[in-house]
């Protein structure tokens, strides 16, 4: 109950510090925003009864002070909808937990690599980027969703610089299809 629980408010006070700088909404003075719970937690089965504990949860984390946007000022009335963006990407996202965004990295061995499929059934491939023609590690990064095998974490096929942007600022992309797909249910 107490990690659910303190999950639960992890990403509310993500989703609040994502907000907070836009408008210029500090609570505390060193740029981090603090949320505490108390909940309540009653042992349902015990031989003897016991009263109910409050245990405190905490989650504390940096106001977001990211792009801003072409035109965006702290302290202006905003009223628009908020999108995300990668550096590279030709879409937008409607969802930070969208897969395109949000990737679920493990390790396999190279020849596992080379056998396995990704979670839509595709095969994996060697990464243009990371891995040359004649070196590739014995043990390689995947992704759930990707269709590469990566020879490094910090390779761009991996890496995420994700951006909140007013959506009025991005007329040129379209939404991402996983994004689509998922507004649809």
């Amino acid at each position: 109950m107490y990690v659910s629980e303190s999950i639960a408010l992890k990403d509310k006070a993500e989703k609040t510090a994502a907000y907070a700088y836009e408008f210029g909404d500090t609570t505390d003075s060193d740029g981090y925003l603090t949320l505490t719970k108390q909940v309540k937690y009653k042992v349902p089965y015990s031989p003897i009864p016991l009263p109910a504990l409050t245990v405190p949860c905490y989650a504390r984390v940096h106001i977001w002070c990211g792009y801003l946007g072409a035109g965006i000022q702290p302290g202006n009335d905003f009223s628009g909808k908020m999108v995300y963006v990668t550096d590279y990407e030709s879409v937008y996202h409607t969802k930070p937990s969208c897969t395109h965004l949000d990737l679920h990295i493990y390790t396999k061995s190279l020849s596992e690599a080379k056998k396995s499929r990704n979670i839509d059934g595709a095969r994996y491939h060697p990464c243009e980027k990371c891995i040359q023609k004649s070196h590739t590690n014995q043990q390689v990064y995947l992704s759930e969703h990707g269709t590469a095998y990566h020879n490094t974490l910090e390779c761009s096929g991996l890496k995420r610089n994700v951006r909140l942007v007013d959506q009025s600022q991005i007329s040129d992309l379209s939404l991402c299809s996983r994004c689509e797909s998922q507004g649809r249910r």
